[in-house]
């Protein structure tokens, strides 16, 4: 700002927005800076509610649901358990492209393992620089094996941590979502993923339950990520989990990762942690009397013997 023949110019400075000469007179002045104040807030409360809006357009899938669901339930020694293995830590150290995939038969704890480290990168990461997308597949709930449902929520994910769009990511979305009720093909969808990758340094994507996607979708999935994680022009960290199926393995193959047999594991702490903590609870509510401690330890022991690596949600119709 600077004073000319008794004028005040207000330069680009001022909010970037503005060139104008008001008078000296401080009332004409400060009523003139509350009005650019205001056509400033009104701006941006445009565009938030632009973004909003194309957000809305882009998924209505409610993805968080599971996932609360499954945090609400697991056991306070599920997550100290899972973030202790070897390969998940090799996973998460690394600083470039990496690709965990963990697998086991049902009930072996797989959506608890995904909900564990989902939850530990909310905690860790806390950054645009950082975007985190993740997507519960369950056969039982027809929307979430659609690809089109997972792509489109994944892409939501992506965006929702940015108060404003790159103006190609919006260009492509109001192009798309501009009639009513309209979608976009699923290869519309693989190119716009392609470009909310982009924007993060690092972009995490989990999928639990890949196995419930239909093998088509699935196969085309595995074989878009794949391509995208070979790509270095970004870090991508991706967790698959699914029950352990041939063609999921054989895509697989053609790249390097990491994975992590649930159904093999032989030290489950979280396991026996949980049949300890309900033994003593029904025991404090007097729901199991026991008379000789000798015997707590031979039900604890049949009980884990009988877990068989199943996953302490399962195990709990057991106890």
């Amino acid at each position: 700002m600077k004073e000319t023949n008794g004028k005040r110019t207000i330069g680009s400075g001022y909010k970037g927005t503005c060139s104008k000469s008001v008078s000296t007179d401080p009332h004409e002045y400060f009523f003139y800076l509350r009005l650019m104040d205001k056509i400033h807030v009104n701006s941006k409360l445009h565009t938030e509610r632009k973004t909003e809006a194309l957000l809305t357009k882009i998924s209505d899938y409610k993805h968080a649901s599971v996932f609360l669901d499954m945090k609400s339930r697991r056991h306070k020694a599920s997550e100290k358990w899972f973030n202790n293995i070897p390969e998940y830590q090799a996973w998460l150290s690394k600083s470039e492209s990496a690709l965990l995939w963990i697998h086991g038969k049902p009930g072996a704890g797989k959506s608890f393992a995904t909900t564990c480290i989902i939850d530990s990168l909310f905690q860790q990461t806390h950054s645009t620089k950082f975007a985190i997308a993740y997507f519960f597949v369950h056969f039982g709930e027809s929307d979430s094996i659609k690809l089109s449902t997972i792509l489109a929520s994944l892409i939501k994910q992506q965006l929702s941590i940015l108060s404003t769009f790159p103006p190609v990511i919006e260009r492509m979305l109001e192009r798309l979502y501009a009639t009513p009720g309209s979608l976009p093909s699923t290869e519309s969808l693989f190119e716009l993923l392609s470009l909310t990758l982009e924007i993060s340094d690092v972009a995490y994507i989990i999928i639990d339950g890949l196995d419930e996607c239909l093998e088509q979708d699935r196969r085309q999935l595995l074989s878009y990520l794949l391509a995208r994680f070979s790509d270095q022009g970004r870090i991508l960290k991706i967790v698959l989990s699914s029950r352990s199926e041939v063609d999921i393995s054989r895509t697989l193959a053609r790249t390097e990762f990491s994975q992590v047999s649930l159904s093999t594991l032989k030290d489950r702490p979280d396991i026996e942690s949980y049949i300890e903590d309900q033994i003593q609870e029904r025991r404090r509510n007097d729901l199991l009397t026991i008379k000789q401690e000798s015997l707590a330890g031979e039900i604890k022991k049949a009980l884990l013997d009988g877990a068989d690596g199943m996953s302490v949600l399962t195990i709990s119709t057991l106890v």
